[in-house]
């Protein structure tokens, strides 16, 4: 007997753009070509812009006859202006869209068969992460946070989130106006916000969030020994897995960067044995053993990295650690134990991948093959099976 379908499931949900904008002339456009198809309403909060951001949205959604409303609101911080915008677009759909006005989407999601209160979205090819950026309508939402904040549902207590699934993933250009700065003092900014922040929170989750992003922060503004004793604050107040061992991760790479050889290779094994499911420590541990010429070392790290299965986790995964470098890596690694037929194997697997792999990493795999071809017809080995 055929099951009767939920008729509410069959129904195209409808969806209302929840933005918050500055002086974002430069880019909006194209982020609103990205994803207008999809829009049945807009609410989007302007927060103080001097350039002509307000027209550009209003002419643009005029054009394309997708009925909306702005807002003029007095910055205050992130999670607060956020918070506004959800409260005007409260109830105008059945999902409120988050997106940054420098966002653009690439590519085609399924929002077919929305039921959950929230769903994450794909950020990213290479480097990939989720956020959770489209939010139930009829329920009400407020963002935590003055700086990396996020939302929470303050109308009930359990939610159920979901995961947008499709061909699709959303480029985070970092083209807005907070961008237009030097980067250095765009992060160090960033710092002293969340310092400020931090000295007076005391929800526990927000707080391991500020730790987590002062580390992040002083990072990207080249601040090495201040973002290593952040993320090392961060992974003593424990919490979500996935934040724990990425903090640990890099306090690995940083002591790399900064020559420290040892405490990489600690903070590597660590991050390794706190996560085994994820390849990139031991990744970054082999290819670091590659460049000391400890090759040995080099290819036991990465044989096993070779063997973790793609990442489930949803936190800043390496796509590129595992389609190609890995082999890459390997095939290095391979050559000076001797594999030379593992070797060849291993550069012919990443040139196959010709499309997806940068173009100096492409070359180099295609003298490695040689190199290991070369090896094995001196030895009168033979040349291995065909491939490119």
């Amino acid at each position: 007997m055929k099951q009767p379908q939920d008729k509410n499931a069959l129904v195209k949900k409808t969806l209302c753009l929840c933005m918050i904008v500055k002086n974002e002339s430069h880019i909006i456009l194209e982020t609103l070509h990205s994803i207008k198809d999809y829009l049945d309403y807009w609410v989007i909060c302007d927060t103080g812009s001097t350039d002509n951001t307000v027209a550009l949205v209003q002419d643009f959604f005029a054009l394309h006859g997708i009925p909306g409303e702005i807002h003029s609101e007095k910055w205050v911080n992130f999670g607060h202006n956020r918070t506004q915008a959800f409260d005007y677009a409260h109830q105008t759909a059945d999902y409120l869209w988050v997106m940054d006005a420098d966002d653009v989407l690439v590519g085609k999601p399924d929002f077919s068969n929305l039921e959950a209160d929230s769903y994450s979205l794909r950020y990213g090819t290479e480097f990939v992460y989720w956020r959770p950026q489209l939010f139930k309508g009829s329920e009400r939402w407020a963002y935590q946070g003055v700086l990396h904040e996020y939302a929470i549902c303050t109308s009930r207590n359990e939610t159920r989130k979901g995961f947008v699934s499709g061909q699709y993933h959303i480029d985070s250009r970092r083209l807005g106006a907070r961008n237009r700065v030097d980067p250095v003092v765009k992060y160090l900014g960033d710092a002293h916000v969340l310092e400020l922040a931090l000295q007076h929170e005391s929800d526990p989750d927000l707080t391991k969030r500020y730790l987590f992003y002062l580390a992040q922060s002083y990072r990207d503004a080249g601040q090495n020994e201040q973002a290593i004793a952040w993320y090392q604050k961060r992974v003593a107040a424990g919490g979500w897995a996935e934040e724990v061992w990425f903090s640990t991760y890099q306090a690995g790479l940083l002591y790399e960067l900064l020559g420290d050889v040892e405490n990489a290779k600690k903070h590597y094994l660590e991050a390794y044995e706190y996560r085994p499911t994820r390849a990139e420590a031991l990744y970054s541990l082999g290819k670091m053993c590659n460049l000391r010429k400890d090759f040995f070392q080099a290819h036991m790290f990465l044989d096993a990295a070779s063997r973790i299965p793609f990442t489930q986790d949803l936190l800043f995964v390496f796509k590129d650690v595992y389609d190609y470098l890995i082999p890459f890596e390997l095939s290095i690694s391979a050559y000076w134990v001797g594999d030379f037929e593992g070797s060849v194997a291993l550069s012919r697997q990443v040139i196959a991948l010709k499309d997806k792999v940068p173009l100096n990493i492409f070359e180099q795999a295609q003298k490695n093959r040689d190199f290991g071809v070369e090896k094995l017809s001196s030895a009168g080995l033979g040349t291995p099976g065909a491939g490119p």
